[in-house]
């Protein structure tokens, strides 16, 4: 049902360009460790295994350690409860990519801190090509990085996100189905407006069961 992005509320563009430049360098040791990402419970699914040097932040790996560098703040959990439950499942790498936006990048790390999970600064970019199904194109951040320059780009990109979102309220209330704007934007909270929103508004609304009937 819900299909497409999102983009628009200027408050919350002028908000974004204000807010200051993400820090980048207080959590990375001298060099990157090398990672095995797991993508489920069962190690053999583990292709290419490599030691992690046990002087490597952070200290609770085993001689494996778990990663994973695909993950969300800007669906259903804040930053600092994607880092609780990745913790809490033993994964000590990980990657917050939240789409167009590295607004949780700093709750994250601040949090991984607390945990001893390595949290490395990441954005899932949106991005367009002629005669193509859309991108995401995944970005990682090392120390140095022109971070100014970046919010630049992804407020640009962010503010397509509200156009395109209430584009898809308007194609909703042309099937009978009202949403307000403001409640999405409520929801999405500090994160660009997408698809995970509208869906949330939907379920809270009581006009599908559930994030699967909202995406079908």
């Amino acid at each position: 049902m819900v299909h497409g992005s999102s983009n628009g509320g200027k408050k919350k563009a002028k908000k974004a360009a204000k807010r200051k430049p993400v820090n980048l360098q207080p959590q990375y040791p001298s060099k990157f460790p090398k990672v095995v990402h797991v993508d489920d419970e069962d190690s053999s699914a583990v292709e290419e295994h490599h030691e992690v040097s046990h002087d490597m932040y952070p200290s609770n790996h085993a001689e494996y350690a778990q990663g994973d560098f695909h993950m969300h703040s800007d669906g259903k959990f804040r930053p600092s409860e994607v880092i609780a439950k990745a913790a809490a499942n033993g994964v000590v790498y990980i990657s917050l990519t939240d789409h167009d936006t590295m607004a949780g990048v700093s709750e994250a790390m601040d949090a991984g801190r607390s945990l001893g999970v390595f949290v490395l600064p990441g954005v899932e970019i949106s991005a367009e090509e002629a005669g193509a199904e859309n991108l995401h194109i995944l970005g990682y951040f090392c120390p140095g990085t022109d971070s100014v320059a970046l919010e630049a780009k992804l407020l640009a990109i962010r503010q397509a996100r509200h156009k395109r979102g209430k584009e898809m309220l308007r194609k909703l209330a042309e099937m009978g189905i009202h949403l307000n704007w403001d409640r999405v934007l409520e929801i999405a909270g500090e994160a660009a407006p997408g698809r995970p929103h509208v869906a949330e508004a939907l379920v809270e609304g009581g006009h599908v069961s559930n994030f699967r009937e909202a995406f079908s």
